[in-house]
């Protein structure tokens, strides 16, 4: 959301996906949506993230990272819910969208396999 649409301030706002529109098969036989509609809402909780320890190995890193991801998810679910409940509504936006595959030109075939 925030690299398609670069003119609606989300720093702060969480970004609830209501819906996607006129879904279809791309080319690469990939759903792909032409619009999808949010709703923004103020970051009324804070998510409290976990730190990497002194010495952390690439495993112990990655885990955290997925804590971390899973601690946002969550609180942006907590903390919309509770706006909700409360009678707050959003801001609504439809946002026009456009699959990119960044990869395509990122591999060569050789032999008739692809090599990345």
């Amino acid at each position: 959301m925030r690299d398609v649409v670069k003119s609606i301030n989300t720093g702060g706002k969480w970004i609830d996906i209501l819906g996607g529109t006129d879904a279809e098969k791309n080319k690469a036989g990939r759903w792909d949506f032409k619009k999808i509609v949010v709703e923004i809402f103020p970051r009324k909780i804070q998510p409290n993230y976990k730190i990497y320890p002194e010495n952390a190995t690439q495993i112990e890193k990655l885990r955290i990272d997925i804590d971390n991801k899973y601690l946002t998810r969550k609180t942006a679910h907590e903390d919309v819910a509770n706006q909700r409940r409360a009678g707050f509504v959003g801001a609504k936006f439809e946002v026009q969208t456009k699959l990119v595959n960044k990869n395509y030109v990122k591999f060569k075939i050789v032999d008739g396999e692809k090599i990345f």
